[in-house]
């Protein structure tokens, strides 16, 4: 059984680095098949900034049009597929 995470956009996060780059070098995983915050397939993935309930800040796969929408609810990641900036900074 997957460990859910419930996470929200962070804002003002946008980066010049390849963030989805970034959480395929350091989750060593491949990229899920549907995105985390639509349930929708994962097409045009992008590396999206998140932040869980305790203010920890992840990278994880999203649809590239859910990550621009920014989204104001929850939604709930597996925690396989987040990658902590804190600990890969």
């Amino acid at each position: 059984m997957d460990f859910l995470i419930k996470v929200h956009h962070a804002e003002d996060t946008t980066t010049s680095d390849n963030m989805l780059d970034f959480w395929k070098k350091h989750s060593n995983k491949s990229l899920p098949k549907v995105c985390p915050c639509c349930k929708e397939p994962l097409l045009d993935p992008v590396g999206a900034h998140v932040i869980d309930r305790a203010g920890i800040m992840y990278i994880t796969p999203m649809r590239r049009e859910c990550n621009s929408a920014h989204k104001p609810e929850e939604f709930s990641v597996t925690k396989e597929d987040l990658v902590s900036l804190q600990l890969h900074s």
